[in-house]
């Protein structure tokens, strides 16, 4: 219905800021709103695993001896992680993420009597692993249900699409931002902008939702050695073969194994060492940290992000507006030059 063509104009807008060049103020994000940014989003992973250990992802908890068996899997899944890329040869040989998979498996397979399995299939559904062919999305534009002639459909559709474009870029670019700080390698933000509209218009015109980079999927990415764009390609390819062919057997893995990777990832996004900067750095940054942290958590990416550079810069005009200066310079007994000195603007 309408939200299919909510993704399309997403993906145009997404294009329209590629083409204008607008990625290039990813670069004003002060250090500050990204720390808030990558802390937040640390918390809402973790928190979003929570609902693994729920009926449904939002109803009663599971049963007793399925959360013990989960919350082992979990621990299980973490250690072997950590523990893996340590090991000499196994550790050049297999991605940490996928010897963590394997183990979590076997593991809760020989506690499964004592401590009953809760697989994909259980938690998502049997029919969302199916496979087959009939599992892919079929051309579904114009969408159904869609009154063109409606006014209020159409403003909410440019006005929801503009609020999907914004939080997608945004997180998109800030991952991109916190990926060349990991790899030490520059990406473009411009083709981020051409590659996700694209990518925001198939999924559109094909009825399915709309996205934008997961930082989670990157940082595990990037830690089992994925630095290329040819990683990015294969992690592509290996879902799509996941869904059609081998939905079934991803069915059987258990939840578990996928949570405690997850858990890992939320660990290692969180800046630690942002806490013990509070004390140290200026207290308006720790401000902007805090308040980008909380936002992030209880609204939404885009709008603590646009909070933290309105902070930021109220912080740098005030600041810049008290550097200004006026000497007073005596040429003689009736001639006296004023020099302003520093930056002249609206707030000096």
């Amino acid at each position: 219905g309408p939200m299919a063509l909510c993704v399309v104009l997403c993906g145009l807008w997404q294009l329209l800021a590629g083409a204008l060049y607008l990625s290039r103020f990813i670069a004003l994000v002060p250090h500050p709103v990204m720390l808030g940014f990558v802390n937040g989003l640390a918390i809402v992973i973790a928190r979003a695993q929570l609902g693994q250990f729920r009926e449904h992802g939002d109803g009663p908890w599971v049963e007793v001896p399925v959360m013990t068996g989960m919350i082992l899997t979990v621990l299980v899944s973490m250690i072997s992680a950590v523990v893996a890329p340590r090991i000499p040869v196994l550790g050049r040989v297999l991605p940490g993420p996928l010897v963590a998979i394997v183990c979590a498996i076997a593991f809760s397979c020989a506690i499964s009597p004592w401590f009953p399995q809760r697989t994909l299939a259980q938690a998502a559904g049997e029919e969302t692993f199916q496979g087959g062919p009939h599992s892919l999305p079929h051309w579904n534009f114009p969408p159904r249900g869609v009154d063109w002639s409606s006014t209020g459909m159409w403003t909410a559709c440019l006005v929801t699409s503009i609020r999907m474009a914004l939080v997608g870029l945004v997180e998109s670019l800030l991952t991109v931002k916190l990926l060349d700080g990991l790899t030490g390698t520059p990406g473009s933000t411009r083709r981020e902008c051409f590659g996700q509209g694209l990518g925001n218009i198939v999924a559109g015109l094909f009825g399915t939702q709309g996205g934008c980079a997961l930082i989670g999927q990157s940082l595990i990415n990037v830690s089992g050695g994925g630095t290329t764009r040819l990683s990015g390609f294969v992690m592509s390819l290996g879902l799509g073969v996941s869904v059609c062919v081998l939905a079934p057997v991803v069915g059987r893995i258990p939840v578990a194994a996928l949570v405690g990777l997850m858990f890992l990832v939320s660990i290692n996004t969180f800046a630690w060492g942002s806490l013990g900067l509070l004390h140290i750095i200026a207290w308006t940054d720790a401000l902007v940290i805090i308040t980008v942290t909380l936002v992030t958590v209880f609204v939404d990416l885009a709008t603590a992000v646009l909070i933290g550079l309105f902070i930021s810069a109220l912080v740098f005009a005030w600041s810049a507006a008290r550097e200004v200066r006026l000497v007073d310079d005596p040429q003689g007994e009736n001639t006296r030059v004023f020099r302003l000195q520093g930056p002249l603007f609206f707030g000096s």
